[in-house]
Protein backbone atom coordinates (compact mmCIF):
# COMPACT_ATOMS: atom_id res chain seq x y z
CA UNK A 1 0.00 0.00 0.00
CA UNK A 2 1.43 3.32 -0.81
CA UNK A 3 1.55 5.75 1.73
CA UNK A 4 -0.96 9.01 1.67
CA UNK A 5 0.63 12.13 1.36
CA UNK A 6 -0.12 14.92 3.68
CA UNK A 7 -2.04 18.15 3.69
CA UNK A 8 1.50 19.85 3.82
CA UNK A 9 2.85 18.05 1.28
CA UNK A 10 0.25 18.70 -1.37
CA UNK A 11 0.38 21.76 -0.66
CA UNK A 12 4.18 21.69 -1.56
CA UNK A 13 3.86 19.56 -4.28
CA UNK A 14 1.33 22.51 -6.20
CA UNK A 15 3.25 25.62 -4.74
CA UNK A 16 6.03 23.41 -6.95
CA UNK A 17 4.08 22.80 -9.86
CA UNK A 18 2.99 26.36 -9.67
CA UNK A 19 6.29 27.87 -10.33
CA UNK A 20 7.00 25.41 -12.52
CA UNK A 21 4.32 26.50 -14.38
CA UNK A 22 4.89 30.37 -14.06
CA UNK A 23 8.46 29.66 -14.99
CA UNK A 24 7.93 27.96 -18.29
CA UNK A 25 5.32 30.55 -19.62
CA UNK A 26 8.19 33.34 -18.73
CA UNK A 27 10.71 31.57 -20.74
CA UNK A 28 8.26 30.74 -24.32
CA UNK A 29 6.18 33.89 -24.14
CA UNK A 30 6.74 36.65 -27.10
CA UNK A 31 5.75 39.80 -27.50
CA UNK A 32 3.59 41.15 -30.92
CA UNK A 33 6.96 43.02 -32.06
CA UNK A 34 9.51 39.48 -31.48
CA UNK A 35 6.54 37.42 -33.09
CA UNK A 36 6.08 40.12 -36.46
CA UNK A 37 9.75 40.09 -36.13
CA UNK A 38 10.07 36.46 -36.80
CA UNK A 39 7.83 36.05 -39.53
CA UNK A 40 9.51 38.79 -41.96
CA UNK A 41 12.78 36.72 -41.08
CA UNK A 42 11.10 33.51 -42.07
CA UNK A 43 9.83 35.44 -45.29
CA UNK A 44 12.30 36.38 -46.32
CA UNK A 45 13.99 32.76 -45.78
CA UNK A 46 11.29 32.05 -48.14
CA UNK A 47 12.35 33.49 -50.91
CA UNK A 48 15.35 31.06 -51.10
CA UNK A 49 15.04 28.40 -53.45
CA UNK A 50 16.59 25.72 -50.90
CA UNK A 51 15.60 23.33 -48.19
CA UNK A 52 15.89 25.83 -45.44
CA UNK A 53 13.44 28.26 -47.62
CA UNK A 54 11.00 24.89 -48.11
CA UNK A 55 11.15 24.79 -44.59
CA UNK A 56 10.83 29.23 -43.33
CA UNK A 57 7.76 28.65 -45.77
CA UNK A 58 6.43 25.58 -43.98
CA UNK A 59 6.33 27.11 -40.87
CA UNK A 60 4.47 29.72 -41.92
CA UNK A 61 2.11 28.42 -43.65
CA UNK A 62 1.65 26.21 -41.08
CA UNK A 63 1.02 28.76 -38.70
CA UNK A 64 -1.75 30.48 -41.24
CA UNK A 65 -3.20 27.33 -41.92
CA UNK A 66 -1.84 24.02 -39.79
CA UNK A 67 -5.15 21.56 -41.89
CA UNK A 68 -3.26 22.53 -45.18
CA UNK A 69 0.16 22.83 -43.84
CA UNK A 70 2.39 20.59 -42.08
CA UNK A 71 6.23 20.73 -40.73
CA UNK A 72 8.61 18.36 -40.33
CA UNK A 73 10.13 19.04 -37.62
CA UNK A 74 12.91 16.98 -37.97
CA UNK A 75 13.81 19.41 -41.53
CA UNK A 76 14.35 22.29 -38.45
CA UNK A 77 18.27 20.84 -38.70
CA UNK A 78 18.13 22.58 -41.97
CA UNK A 79 18.30 26.39 -39.89
CA UNK A 80 21.48 28.01 -39.11
CA UNK A 81 20.88 29.64 -35.32
CA UNK A 82 19.71 32.60 -36.15
CA UNK A 83 16.51 31.07 -38.49
CA UNK A 84 16.29 28.42 -36.00
CA UNK A 85 15.40 31.38 -32.98
CA UNK A 86 13.15 32.91 -35.64
CA UNK A 87 10.50 29.39 -36.49
CA UNK A 88 10.39 28.85 -33.02
CA UNK A 89 9.67 32.26 -31.99
CA UNK A 90 6.95 32.42 -34.59
CA UNK A 91 5.80 29.45 -32.71
CA UNK A 92 5.91 30.73 -29.49
CA UNK A 93 4.04 33.90 -31.18
CA UNK A 94 1.19 32.19 -32.54
CA UNK A 95 0.32 30.91 -29.39
CA UNK A 96 0.84 33.66 -27.13
CA UNK A 97 -0.39 36.60 -29.33
CA UNK A 98 -3.34 34.70 -30.17
CA UNK A 99 -3.25 35.97 -33.85
CA UNK A 100 -2.52 34.35 -37.13
CA UNK A 101 0.96 35.44 -38.90
CA UNK A 102 -0.54 37.34 -41.65
CA UNK A 103 -2.31 39.52 -39.13
CA UNK A 104 0.47 40.72 -37.47
CA UNK A 105 2.74 42.36 -40.45
CA UNK A 106 2.01 45.04 -43.38
CA UNK A 107 0.19 43.30 -46.52
CA UNK A 108 -0.14 40.00 -44.73
CA UNK A 109 -2.80 38.57 -47.02
CA UNK A 110 -0.89 39.37 -50.06
CA UNK A 111 2.61 38.38 -48.67
CA UNK A 112 0.92 35.09 -47.47
CA UNK A 113 -1.13 34.44 -50.75
CA UNK A 114 1.84 34.74 -52.50
CA UNK A 115 3.99 32.25 -50.14
CA UNK A 116 1.14 29.73 -51.18
CA UNK A 117 2.01 30.69 -55.00
CA UNK A 118 5.31 30.41 -54.47
CA UNK A 119 5.35 26.62 -52.87
CA UNK A 120 2.29 25.30 -54.01
CA UNK A 121 3.35 21.60 -53.02
CA UNK A 122 3.81 22.11 -49.68
CA UNK A 123 -0.21 21.66 -49.28
CA UNK A 124 -1.26 18.36 -48.80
Amino acid sequence: MKPRLTTEEIRALAATQELEYQAAVNKNSVGEREYKDSILTLLKLSQSNNGAGELAAQVLLSLYNSTTYQVPVANFGLLDAYNFDAALTAIKGRKFVFEEPHNVIQNGDALFNDLKKRWPDLAK
